[in-house]
């Protein structure tokens, strides 16, 4: 399959899509929620490290050249850990629990912010095809 198709495309989002599913939901333990909002903490990377090693499998199913896939892989778990990071502690400091709208806001925009670094690694596959 060509990666960089409208087919290719839609699978490649659809696979990154359902790889954060996975690592964010029940792929994610207790241990590595509670350690996110520590920097450098074993649980935190660990979350980082998973959704490196889950978009690494999907850029590499679906065919993408391995330097290419490491590279935005690392780009993935990198930016994902920093996100949940930030994120937890704005939680922390503003003491946020489910019962704030502002907890929601700031869940809402982690998540959109994991979704479009999708977006953008698709973008540059496609950038990179086609120069």
């Amino acid at each position: 399959m060509d990666p960089i198709s409208a087919y290719g495309v839609l699978m490649l989002v659809a696979g990154l899509q359902l790889k954060h599913m996975i690592c964010d939901g029940p792929g994610q333990s207790r241990w590595m929620i509670a350690n996110k909002s520590t920097y450098g903490a074993v649980g935190g990377l660990t979350h980082g490290g998973a959704h490196l090693a889950g978009s690494l499998i999907v850029l590499a199913v679906l065919s993408i050249p391995m330097w290419w896939a490491l590279l935005l892989a690392v780009a993935d778990g990198v930016i994902h850990y920093h996100v949940d990071f930030a994120k937890e502690q704005l939680v922390k400091v503003r003491r946020l629990t489910t019962v704030d709208r502002l907890f929601w806001w700031v869940l809402a925009v982690d998540q959109a912010i994991h979704h479009m670094t999708y977006v953008l690694m698709v973008a540059v596959l496609i950038a990179w095809s086609t120069r």
